[in-house]
């Protein structure tokens, strides 16, 4: 399973040292033709990604799906899902960041929006957080291309963006579902993440957390709308929907990268979750796909390579 971490260098804008962070935006001057091209192929790096559209709209696939980001959206995708930007932005005005684990590291606290817990993948934002947001990224944008921009600026910057982030997510989220019980279903997450390729049963999985089976049922059922065990079959499927489309190893070897022993069961689950065959997964992505590069087997934060914003 082991694959080579793409040469997509150099940057437009880099920090030097140990900030692994770039940002682009309309402001700057466009890529080559050619790296157009090499960027709209799928990406699926260890790196944090943020898309903040000013004005107009822009779409980008997100582990397969489309999502169309317009006027005061962001669009955030968290390490190893799977993008494909567009090859052109039209007249979007945007601001694009990514950076790496190493980078997230240096921030002052996690910020629990990248889990995700309603699968929204965007967040609206209201009048003022959105004219905060702008000039955030303004200032971001000058320390980045500041010849004195220090670490710590950017950093500071970048935290602050965060945080706005984080509380504009939670702020849309009350209408889609109760936060009751929020903090357990993050937990919940964060250990399906860590623990979904050896396939744990859900007993452990609840005694991991601290709960009976039948809380964590309540939990997950409310969030997601699954039974933790289906939670965790969809992660399972999620991630060799996302090998298919970037590998051409055998079903042998990805149902060993799984945790399946039997490939003939893995080939089942496949399509019981899918509803396609591996085969016809991989034939109707075929075209999306192309050369594909990934370097989702490097291990977060070990590398300092620094991937051009598509």
């Amino acid at each position: 399973m082991d694959r080579n971490v793409p040469d997509l260098s150099p940057v437009l804008y880099e920090r030097s040292g140990t900030l692994g962070l770039s940002l682009h935006s309309h402001l700057d001057p466009p890529f080559s033709p050619e790296m157009i091209q090499r960027l709209s192929r799928p990406h699926r790096t260890n790196h944090y990604f943020l898309l903040f559209v000013e004005r107009g709209a822009v779409t980008y696939s997100v582990d397969l799906e489309e999502m169309r980001v317009s006027s005061g959206e962001v669009l955030f995708v968290k390490p190893n899902q799977v993008r494909v930007p567009p090859l052109e932005k039209g007249e979007a005005h945007y601001f694009k960041i990514t950076f790496d684990e190493a980078c997230y590291a240096r921030l002052p606290r996690i910020y629990r929006f990248w889990l995700d817990p309603w699968e929204v993948r965007r967040i609206a934002l209201t009048r003022e957080p959105r004219g905060r947001l702008q000039r955030l990224f303004d200032l971001l944008r000058e320390a980045v291309r500041s010849a004195d921009g220090s670490d710590e600026l950017i950093i500071a910057y970048l935290n602050t963006i965060m945080s706005e982030l984080e509380r504009a997510y939670f702020a849309q989220s009350r209408s889609l579902a109760s936060p009751r019980n929020l903090d357990a279903f993050l937990r919940f997450q964060s250990y399906v993440e860590e623990a979904f390729r050896r396939q744990p049963l859900i007993s452990e999985a609840a005694s991991s957390l601290g709960m009976s089976e039948s809380a964590l049922y309540s939990t997950v059922k409310a969030f997601s709308g699954l039974s933790p065990k289906g939670y965790l079959n969809r992660r399972i499927a999620l991630e060799a929907q996302r090998l298919v489309f970037y590998s051409t190893v055998s079903v042998k070897e990805l149902a060993d990268h799984l945790g399946f022993q039997d490939e003939s069961y893995f080939s089942r689950f496949f399509r019981k979750q899918t509803g396609r065959s591996i085969s016809q997964f991989l034939a109707a992505s075929t075209d999306l796909s192309g050369n594909s590069e990934d370097s989702s087997l490097t291990s977060p934060g070990s590398s300092r390579y620094l991937l051009p914003i598509d």
